[in-house]
């Protein structure tokens, strides 16, 4: 693989190198701390979204994670299989059940925590909390506006602003 030369280099207005640049190195730090736990960075985000009432369903983790809905169908799977998350089965639809993080994986979701501090504190070296606050409702922003284009299927290259 040859080198990047400072010709090549991406830009700063190479928005989607540098955003996908920082999702991988953070995840890959964080997949690293996780591995002695055998879990994965995805498999910690749908346990905490359960705890934390953010979706308690297959389809309702599907709409809100960034990877595939067959994805997290087999990492709930997974972790159902490990005593991690309960399915009770839904008593308006019988092909739906509730998740809910079971006792076990409420002990690991507090064991994971230090971890997941440690890995913020990481990423957050050297960046004040003005910083990091500016950055976050940046990526709000972004996010917002990524979701706005995706409902409304307009724009196209030309479009600015």
């Amino acid at each position: 693989m040859k080198p990047i030369s400072k010709s090549s280099a991406p830009s700063p207005e190479d928005l989607c190198y540098w955003i996908h640049s920082l999702a991988t190195a953070s995840l890959r730090c964080l997949a690293r701390r996780l591995s002695p736990y055998d879990i994965t960075p995805h498999q910690l985000a749908i346990l905490m979204m359960c705890s934390e009432g953010c979706a308690d369903t297959v389809s309702g983790l599907a709409r809100v994670m960034p990877i595939d809905p067959a994805a997290v169908s087999r990492n709930v799977h997974s972790l159902a299989q490990r005593g991690l998350l309960a399915r009770t089965p839904s008593q308006r639809d019988r092909r739906s059940a509730t998740l809910g993080v079971t006792e076990n994986g409420k002990v690991l979701l507090e064991e994971l925590a230090v971890h997941m501090e440690a890995n913020n504190h990481m990423l957050l070296e050297g960046i004040d909390a003005g910083q990091r606050d500016t950055f976050v409702a940046t990526v709000k922003t972004m996010l917002a506006n990524t979701a706005a284009y995706e409902t409304t299927r307009l724009g196209g290259p030309d479009e600015t602003g």
